[in-house]
């Protein structure tokens, strides 16, 4: 993969999506990330699986949900969770200091 993709993690998708007083801000950030992005945004199963995972939890429908869902992943490059993947994240991890 080039480094011209970006990943994009569960929580930007749901304050995009969700709004209460207490996000608000936070929804904002998301909203102007989102449309800022020039570059192709790469997700995995996994933020899709957990993004429905919270709306559910915020009793959003499951229409509702689903096409959201829909949405980010034709927008998106979906990539499979697979084990070359967790070792790369643990590179990464080492790299740049995050957390995994």
């Amino acid at each position: 993969m080039s480094d011209s993709f970006v990943f994009i993690d569960t929580n930007i998708f749901v304050y995009a999506k969700l709004q209460t007083p207490q996000t608000l801000a936070k929804h904002h950030r998301a909203m102007q990330l989102s449309r800022t992005l020039s570059t192709p945004v790469i997700v995995s199963v996994q933020v899709l699986n957990e993004f429905s995972s919270v709306l559910s939890k915020h009793k959003v429908s499951d229409a509702t949900i689903l096409e959201a869902v829909k949405a980010i992943a034709t927008d998106s490059i979906v990539t499979p969770l697979t084990w070359m993947t967790i070792e790369h994240a643990w590179e990464i991890k080492g790299r740049y200091q995050l957390a995994y």
